[in-house]
């Protein structure tokens, strides 16, 4: 073999090497990045869903028409119940722990890429202390360049996951199993579908243990930060204000049909910002826009039994918001629409609310909760 020859087979030896390499890639496919390639109908839990999401939504950019944006918590809001109410195809655009900047890119994107008429931005009280332009915590965090970058940058990114370690790429096989019957995202709706919990509360004693474990775990914890912290330190509420008046520009601008929600909270949950800092960041919230609030001290976050876990409510109580919101249906102990005419009232009526636990608290170190199994919302 000459010199030559030598040269030229070493060649398609690396060349067919590389290839090998990234097709057991690209067919493990470790954090999900080529899920809408591989047409899966769900992505799993610990996936870079975030790319799947506006990779489905580009694919299908003329099909949907409205979309939730949000943080974990508007996971359980269905978009097929809002078509009934809308007759809009709908997308959950659910991203964990997003930040307002996000919000911003995220509508301006949807504005310029698909038809979007409807967008229900969904919002949790918490979202005032994460910071505006905080750093992704890992690659599945980021927001992908198949979508927001240019062509240069999608293929570096799509390269950058064909060449992932093969190890790395074997043991996801493995670790992957331990999230599978946890709960996962659906491929063509984007919301997600909690597998674990649904099995474990077909019956009042199954859910009691449910409850005990994920739910009241740090109750306890959570009522003496609420009661004895009470100064919460605002860090990104101008910040936010300014990012929604952009949205609302742009909705504006495109024709889009903007409504605000504030989720429920769990009453432990309050303790990340429960505070007059929080109350006057949502008078200027509803300064700039009205706003369907949920969040506070009502039946439903009194109710652990109308939780997931100690921050998520079940589908059955963003059924109920939906219903409220876009069906019509009245229930103002539950939800209400926030105005410049009534918010110094709520206000009013939250902190005097507040002050009726903070005694209860101060008398028996804790508050009691509506612990009922048949008066959670269902």
């Amino acid at each position: 073999m000459n010199t030559k020859t030598w040269v030229i087979s070493f060649i398609v030896g690396i060349m067919l090497l590389m290839g090998a390499f990234m097709a057991v890639n690209y067919g493990v496919d470790s954090i999900g990045y080529f899920a809408v390639e591989h047409n899966k109908n769900r992505w799993e839990a610990n996936s870079y869903f975030k790319a799947s999401k506006f990779k489905q939504i580009k694919k299908n950019h003329n099909q949907y028409t409205g979309f939730v944006l949000g943080g974990s918590k508007s996971g359980t809001v269905d978009p097929q119940r809002l078509e009934v109410f809308t007759g809009d195809k709908w997308f959950n655009l659910c991203i964990n722990s997003p930040t307002f900047q996000e919000y911003y890119r995220y509508v301006d994107w949807l504005s310029k890429n698909t038809d979007v008429k409807k967008i229900c931005l969904y919002l949790s009280g918490h979202e005032i202390n994460r910071k505006w332009a905080e750093e992704p915590q890992s690659s599945t965090r980021k927001l992908p360049e198949a979508t927001f970058g240019d062509d240069l940058d999608a293929l570096l990114e799509k390269l950058y996951h064909l060449t992932l370690d093969v190890e790395s790429n074997i043991q996801y096989l493995d670790v992957n199993e331990e999230y599978k019957d946890i709960y996962y995202y659906k491929a063509n709706t984007g919301d997600i579908d909690y597998l674990a919990y649904k099995k474990a509360i077909q019956s009042e004693d199954e859910s009691k243990d449910w409850i005990k474990e994920h739910v009241l775990q740090e109750y306890q914890n959570n009522l003496d930060i609420l009661f004895k912290n009470s100064t919460k330190t605002i860090i990104s509420a101008e910040e936010n204000l300014k990012a929604l008046r952009r949205i609302k520009n742009i909705c504006r601008n495109k024709n889009i049909d903007l409504m605000v929600i504030l989720g429920p909270t769990f009453i432990g949950e309050l303790s990340l910002h429960e505070s007059q800092g929080f109350y006057e960041y949502l008078r200027c919230l509803v300064n700039e826009i009205t706003i369907w609030n949920f969040s506070g001290i009502n039946s439903i976050n009194l109710n652990p039994y109308n939780f997931i876990d100690n921050t998520h409510c079940n589908n059955d109580v963003n059924n109920l918001v939906i219903d409220i919101v876009y069906g019509g249906k009245e229930d103002e102990d539950i939800g209400l629409q926030l105005t410049n005419e009534n918010i110094d009232d709520y206000i009013g009526q939250r902190k005097a609310c507040f002050a009726r636990l903070e005694k209860e608290y101060d008398a028996t170190g804790t508050v009691e909760l509506i612990d009922s199994w048949e008066q959670r919302i269902h």
